[in-house]
């Protein structure tokens, strides 16, 4: 069982999110234990990057919202537009999201931090138990219905 939220302040509102793109890759975050916060990758198939941290959980140090580039199935600006820091702890529909972590072996210049943007996202659910590993990612599509 699922709730769909158009946003939330994930440590405000803790709990476990799905976070759903045109990609078949799919972000969860999980904040029900504000000490240890936390994200995972769940890579799918077809055009999306590899990491070797994907489909594991990774601390989330932090997670920002960037502004609202997509909207009822249609990005609002050029997409080369590079990222733009936004909104703290915000999950949103419509934004692209930076999940930032660090790892020990991780880039020594950047200080072991580690990040990723994902896609602008299409839906958030609010979950009640994390999806069985063969369940964690969708299909590619260009857009949702």
């Amino acid at each position: 069982m699922t709730d769909e939220v158009e946003f939330a302040h994930v440590l405000d509102e803790p709990a476990l999110y799905r976070v759903l793109s045109s990609s078949s890759t799919v972000y969860y975050v999980d904040t029900r234990d504000l000490t240890q916060r936390r994200y995972m990758r769940a890579r799918g198939e077809g055009n999306t990057l590899h990491s070797g941290m994907d489909n594991n959980w990774q601390p989330l140090v932090s997670l920002e919202a960037g502004p609202v580039v997509w909207r009822d199935g249609e990005y609002l600006y050029d997409r080369s537009v590079v990222w733009r820091a936004g909104d703290p702890w915000l999950l949103r529909v419509g934004s692209e999201h930076k999940y930032e972590s660090r790892r020990l072996g991780g880039p020594p210049q950047l200080g072991g931090v580690y990040w990723v943007v994902s896609r602008a996202v299409e839906r958030i659910d609010v979950l009640f138990e994390m999806p069985d590993e063969g369940e964690r990612t969708i299909n590619e599509r260009l857009a949702f219905p």
